[in-house]
């Protein structure tokens, strides 16, 4: 969000909701309180979020509440008014699953994820609560099989291109890529790291 603020989203267990709240840069809340914007987003759900501009952001998380994992996003303001959303980009999509969310400009975003469902790797790519590319497979064999665990990360290199990385736990391996704004790949799937431990966790 604006210089001096910025906005933080999780997934609380004590209630299983979902929840972010606006922090200025010295320590003080914007926000009196935390905003909930599921408030049963189940006790293992996942979540990522990324400023759109100065005053508005995206938040990507997938709703373990029902059987079926759902992919959603959605966008707020600093002060709780609605942007787009949430929108559902998958309804189905098991356990095992992680997110990443993130912006190329104040309207077009990107976000991945690992489906348990089809066991693959997966992004979209929306402009507010309208997908640009639906969902796109990256690799159809990553066989998750863990909960809670960071398996997915993903960041902006600039207003045309986005750095992917994600656990494949079918031969244990991290493999990054860059794609553009339009899903065209710039660098393809490489391994930076191989016979990874399950207990692995991705940032990128």
């Amino acid at each position: 969000t604006d210089v001096g603020m910025f906005v933080i989203a999780w997934c609380d267990a004590s209630d299983n909701s979902a929840r972010y709240q606006v922090w200025y840069t010295n320590g003080t809340a914007y926000n009196s309180t935390s905003n909930t914007f599921d408030a049963g987003a189940g006790a293992s759900c996942r979540i990522s979020v990324d400023a759109l501009n100065a005053t508005t952001f995206v938040i990507g998380y997938l709703d373990w509440s029902s059987t079926a994992t759902q992919w959603n996003v959605l966008g707020r303001d600093i002060d709780n008014r609605v942007i787009f959303g949430p929108t559902t980009i998958d309804a189905d999509m098991n356990a095992n699953t992680d997110i990443c969310v993130t912006a190329f400009n104040s309207s077009t975003y990107f976000t991945a994820v690992i489906d348990d469902f089809d066991d693959d790797a997966t992004y979209a790519i929306y402009t507010l609560g309208t997908a640009g590319l639906g969902p796109t497979d990256v690799d159809l064999a990553v066989a998750p099989d863990v909960v809670d665990s960071e398996l997915i990360d993903c960041a902006a290199m600039n207003s045309s291109q986005v750095f992917l990385a994600y656990y494949d736990d079918a031969p244990d391996n991290i493999v990054g890529m860059i794609l553009d704004y339009q899903g065209n790949l710039r660098i393809n799937g490489t391994v930076v790291n191989s016979a990874t431990d399950a207990g692995v966790a991705v940032a990128g």
